[in-house]
């Protein structure tokens, strides 16, 4: 949590407002893919809410970025906790129009 960002855990309901957060063709450039549908995003989210992977060797932590005075939703952060030392830390937000992404 920040002053400006608050996090909570992501539901299959915060889809309505990811959508277009989500929906930006630029951000599936580097790794591929299209922007989901709102019932393909509903499914995806639903997927994670147990929280643990089918053979519950991983635990999954997804969360919703909001910012804390407005409300909407500016992106998504998960944290994936495998078997031992296995750890993985991710995020997808729609960046403002100011910042360009370019490639390498």
């Amino acid at each position: 949590m920040s002053d400006r960002l608050r996090l909570s855990p992501l539901t299959p309901e915060d889809a309505d407002d990811l959508l277009t957060v989500l929906s930006d063709p630029s951000l599936y450039r580097f790794m591929g893919g299209v922007p989901p549908g709102l019932e393909e995003l509903r499914r995806r989210f639903g997927l994670v809410t147990d929280r643990r992977s089918s053979d519950s060797e991983e635990r999954w932590l997804n969360w919703v970025i909001r910012d804390r005075h407005t409300g909407n939703a500016l992106g998504t952060l998960q944290a994936t906790v495998g078997a031992g030392e296995s750890r993985h830390l991710g995020w997808f937000s729609n960046p403002p129009p100011s910042i360009h992404l370019a490639p390498r």
